[in-house]
């Protein structure tokens, strides 16, 4: 009797302590469970103040810096099929509409800055952006235009054909000198040696007041050209969907295959 009480003691603790040891087993599990979670949530709590921490300041930076600086290095910057500027090293700044953020999906939220940069126009994006922009708008005297690059006494010019609406619509062609109006910034075409049905000369007839562009042409409505007798001046950059773009011309060139249209302003690092 007591022999097999002692090994029923004996078999009650060995059962003790197993039971013990898988308590602490379980209760190690836990633990170390508990811990893992804890960690987890730790890295994400500091994941999330960090990237807080980073858009917060990219956004101070926005509000204070002058918006999100933006470098395209062979990019063409393209509004159609026919009108795009070829950016070579072109620097801009995104900048917000409203509030802090700049969203690129969004293009109504940002308008763009060209900064310190030189871009190359062709003869063909030149031509698309008088058919589809400049001259596009109801009533406009100005159509079906050609552009190509040509010299003009020594001078390289825009060589531009197409028809015009004097009560009917008759061809012309004409050369225009291109400059930069710094001051209202502003693209200047001062029209020289014009011609009318084939090749007739009409430059003397244009300085008859009632026969100047400025009598001919009506204005677009997004006062986007402006006509001084016969100086037409554009607004280039006020023609375009958004993105809004922006910028100070400070010259223009004209080469044999491109108008080159350099830009001041800051100089940003790539």
């Amino acid at each position: 009797m007591a022999s097999r009480f002692v090994d029923w003691i004996h078999r009650t603790s060995v059962m003790g302590w197993i039971v013990a040891l898988l308590l602490l087993v379980i209760v190690g599990q836990a633990f170390l469970l508990f811990q893992q979670r804890t960690a987890i949530r730790a890295a994400e709590t500091q994941s999330a103040r960090l990237l807080t921490k980073f858009l917060q300041g990219d956004t101070t930076q926005v509000s204070g810096g002058g918006g999100v600086a933006v470098r395209l290095e062979n990019v063409r910057f393209k509004w159609s099929d026919k009108v795009y500027i070829h950016a070579g090293n072109m620097a801009m700044r995104a900048v917000p509409v409203q509030g802090s953020f700049v969203d690129f999906d969004d293009l109504e939220s940002f308008h763009l800055n060209i900064q310190q940069s030189t871009v190359s126009i062709g003869p063909n994006v030149l031509e698309g952006m008088f058919n589809e922009s400049v001259f596009n708008y109801p009533h406009s005297k100005l159509r079906d235009l050609k552009v190509r690059l040509e010299e003009d006494d020594g001078l390289r010019a825009v060589h531009i054909k197409g028809k015009v609406n004097v009560g009917i619509w008759i061809p012309f062609s004409m050369n225009g000198l291109l400059s930069v109006d710094r001051a209202a910034n502003l693209l200047v075409i001062d029209v020289d040696d014009i011609k009318v049905l084939g090749g007739l000369p009409a430059t003397g007839l244009m300085k008859w007041k009632p026969l100047r562009m400025e009598s001919i042409l009506t204005l677009p409505p997004n006062n986007s050209l402006v006509v001084d007798k016969n100086r037409m001046m554009v607004r280039p950059f006020g023609l375009f969907p958004p993105p809004g773009v922006d910028g100070k011309m400070a010259s223009v060139t004209v080469g044999d295959k491109d108008i080159r249209l350099t830009f001041s302003g800051d100089s940003i690092p790539a």
